[in-house]
C-alpha cells in the first residue's frame, strides 16, 4: 500500500505516528521558553545554546527512529500488522475472520513464551534468596525456642535468688534495729 492515492498501511502510519510523537516529546520547548532558562547569558550566547539544543534534538530524534526500527523486525511488527490489516478487511467485507498461522501466531507465542521465560527466570533467581530467608527464620525460631525452655528455669532462679536476698534483708534489718534501739537518737 502507500504510495499514490493508496491508503497508508497500518506499519507506514505507525511508523508517521512514531516520528511525530518522538518529535513532539523532544521539541517541547520552543525558542522562547528556552531563551527565558538562560537569561544571564547574552543574546548570542542564546542563539547559539539554542542552535546546539536543536542539533541535539534532532539526533535524538533520529537515533529513536533508528532504535525503534530493529525492534519492529524482531517483532515482526510489519508483517504482523499486514496480516492485521487483512484480516480487518476481510471481516468488513463480511468474511469471517481466519488466522494465517505464519506471522500473527509466531509474534503472538514469541510474545507468550518470552514473558513466561522472563517469570521462569525472576522466580529461580528469587527461590535462592527465599530459601536463604526461610532457613534464617528457622535458625530464629529454634534459638527463640531454646531461650523459651530456659526462661521459666531462669526466671526461677531469679526469683529464688531474689527471695535469699530479701530474706538476708530482713534479718540484717532486724539486727540492725535491735542494735539501733539502745542508742540516742542524733538530732
Amino acid at each position: 500500500m502507500g504510495g499514490d492515492g493508496a491508503r497508508k498501511s497500518r506499519y507506514e502510519l505507525l511508523w508517521e505516528s512514531m516520528s511525530v510523537a518522538s518529535r513532539g516529546a523532544l521539541d517541547a520547548v520552543d525558542k522562547d521558553e528556552f531563551m527565558e532558562c538562560f537569561s544571564q547569558f547574552t543574546h548570542k550566547e542564546k542563539e547559539k545554546l539554542f542552535q546546539i539544543y536543536t542539533r541535539v534534538v534532532a539526533k535524538l530524534q533520529e537515533d529513536v527512529m533508528v532504535e525503534f526500527k530493529p525492534q519492529c523486525e524482531a517483532w515482526e511488527l510489519k508483517e504482523v500488522l499486514e496480516e492485521l490489516e487483512e484480516l480487518v478487511e476481510q471481516h468488513e467485507r463480511g468474511g469471517g475472520l481466519s488466522f494465517r498461522s505464519a506471522p500473527l501466531t509466531d509474534a503472538v507465542r514469541a510474545m507468550t513464551n518470552k514473558i513466561k521465560q522472563d517469570e521462569i527466570e525472576r522466580l529461580r533467581l528469587l527461590v535462592p534468596r527465599e530459601e536463604e530467608h526461610v532457613a534464617q527464620l528457622r535458625l530464629q525460631r529454634a534459638a527463640l525456642q531454646a531461650k523459651a525452655r530456659e526462661e521459666p528455669t531462669a526466671l526461677a532462679a531469679k526469683l529464688a535468688k531474689v527471695r535469699k536476698e530479701r530474706a538476708e534483708l530482713l534479718l540484717t534489718s532486724g539486727d540492725f534495729d535491735d542494735q539501733m534501739e539502745g542508742m540516742e537518737p542524733i538530732f
